[in-house]
């Protein structure tokens, strides 16, 4: 391998491949974590996880029609809407304020 092009392409390849396997370990862990969140919060208030969709809809004045579809999808692929992430971070905003 005399060629240092050649070995600048690998060695940016491999960086790539690296930096992509981390920031997809991350994303992962911080969906695990709104998830957890979630339940946590269900169990700790005593209601349903749908009550609290209901609820961080609520605030943000979206119709319980999308409501329902966005907790359809929530239970279908574990995608949290917008709307409840918000929720979630208030809570622990709250929670270490």
């Amino acid at each position: 391998m005399d060629n240092p092009v050649i070995i600048y392409l690998l060695v940016g390849l491999g960086f790539f491949i690296l930096v992509s396997a981390i920031a997809e370990f991350l994303v992962r862990r911080r969906k695990v974590h709104e998830l957890e969140s979630l339940s946590i919060e269900a169990r700790r208030r005593e209601v349903s996880e749908y009550d609290l969709f209901q609820e961080a809809a609520s605030t943000w004045n979206i119709k319980n029609e999308q409501a329902d579809r966005d907790f359809k999808e929530y239970l279908r692929d574990a995608a949290l809407p917008f709307y409840m992430r918000q929720m979630l971070r208030t809570l622990k905003k709250e929670e270490h304020g």
